[in-house]
């Protein structure tokens, strides 16, 4: 897999990642095909089949690319060493191409689910080149690392998506159980009930004024199950699922930490593109604000491009034997993640807190001061991960590369 040679790579394992991506991509081609036929007969809402359209369309894309490399490995073809020109920033101008279109064309259709997959790839794969580009060639990854990188932050993302959902349950029951134990939780879990069949109902306020769901929202119950799905469950899932490959595949990269930590941020950027169109048809029901929710998912593609990245660098110093930087490389990028969404979720919970205490008359301060104290630590939180990420980003090519 790496210099200008054929693959140290035992050709049978090339065979057997052609016939996996193969297989995959005939999969997802069928499904997609699928879709389309549930979605024309209007058997299947038509937001819920574009986003497992272009999750489709983004597994065939990436698939049927690292199928043609392993294959062409398998027979023993040299590995192209990766070389980023300045051509390749293109890439920028089809992004605002297909940005525009899906605003113009703005409906859900098959070509909008195409456009997705292009308007949330596009400037990942920009930000993978643009760190290979700083890394300079020695560290740069062969053109077999890069979509293999790619492929398994794709892969990774399924069975972390899934694991997130079983957190999400046993989440639920431990913040249950600690509610069970207080009288305020008991009334908790009621209104959490009156919300669920609002829901089911289709009323969102039933017939009381929304404070009350806001009431709800703003418990520190609610704090308590968001916290520890978003920033605790998820983190430790989806950085240990970016990276888990490297633990086995990382044998046959150069023992270079810098080059472990670019496939890691590649693996990165894959998984924040198939995360984001996992949630892309929540952003087809009104156009300005699909267009800035398409925006804001370029910072957490960051974030998963440095967390991974320093979970990738952490892989290349096991491999190196050097045990304690290589674990302390792994916690800090799982810190990152967690840095990053505690933050939003101290924030959020915090701005939350302050809207009920304003909506009460008179203005309650059990309610102001912990919105105060949450809105303030989020925010300084937040502005120390919006200031850490690019600094990882940056500053780990530009110091690696002068050794």
């Amino acid at each position: 897999m790496t210099g200008e040679g054929p693959s140290p790579v035992d050709r049978r394992i090339w065979r057997v990642v052609a016939w996996v991506a193969s297989i995959v991509v005939v999969l997802a081609s069928i499904g997609i095909a699928l879709l389309g036929y549930l979605w024309r007969a209007e058997k299947l809402d038509g937001a819920v089949a574009m986003l497992f359209t272009a999750e489709g369309i983004w597994v065939v894309l990436v698939g049927v690319v690292i199928a043609v490399v392993a294959w062409r490995a398998a027979r023993g073809a040299v590995a192209a060493p990766m070389e980023v020109r300045y051509g390749d920033w293109g890439l920028l101008i089809v992004w605002v191409v297909a940005f525009v279109l899906a605003l113009v064309f703005f409906k859900v259709s098959l070509l909008l689910s195409f456009l997705i997959v292009l308007i949330f790839a596009l400037p990942a794969v920009a930000l993978a080149l643009f760190l290979i580009r700083l890394a300079r060639r020695p560290a740069a990854p062969t053109f077999r690392q890069f979509w293999g990188a790619l492929w398994a932050g794709t892969l990774s993302a399924v069975p972390a998506l899934l694991l997130e959902a079983i957190g999400a349950l046993l989440a639920l029951l431990i913040v249950a159980a600690v509610a069970l134990a207080f009288p305020q939780g008991q009334a908790y879990l009621h209104q959490v009930m009156r919300v669920i069949q609002a829901l089911r109902k289709g009323a969102m306020w039933l017939s009381g004024p929304p404070e009350w769901i806001l009431r709800v929202l703003a418990s520190f119950f609610t704090l308590l199950y968001v916290a520890l799905l978003i920033a605790v469950i998820s983190p430790l899932v989806e950085e240990v699922f970016k990276s888990w490959w490297l633990a086995w595949a990382g044998r046959w990269l150069p023992p270079e930490p810098l080059t472990f930590f670019l496939v890691g941020s590649i693996s990165g950027v894959a998984f924040a593109v198939f995360e984001s169109l996992s949630g892309s048809e929540t952003l087809a029901a009104e156009r300005l604000s699909w267009g800035v929710g398409v925006l804001a998912r370029l910072l957490p593609t960051l974030m998963h491009a440095a967390a991974s990245g320093l979970g990738g660098m952490g892989w290349g110093y096991i491999h190196l034997g050097r045990r304690k930087q290589g674990i302390g490389l792994l916690l800090g990028g799982i810190g990152l993640h967690m840095l990053w969404n505690g933050a939003l979720v101290c924030t959020l919970w915090g701005g939350l807190r302050l809207v009920v205490a304003v909506m009460s008359t008179p203005v309650q301060t059990g309610y102001l001061l912990p919105g105060l104290v949450f809105l303030i630590v989020g925010a300084v939180s937040l502005t120390l991960a919006f200031v850490a990420v690019p600094t990882v980003l940056l500053a780990v090519p530009l110091l690696r590369r002068k050794r």
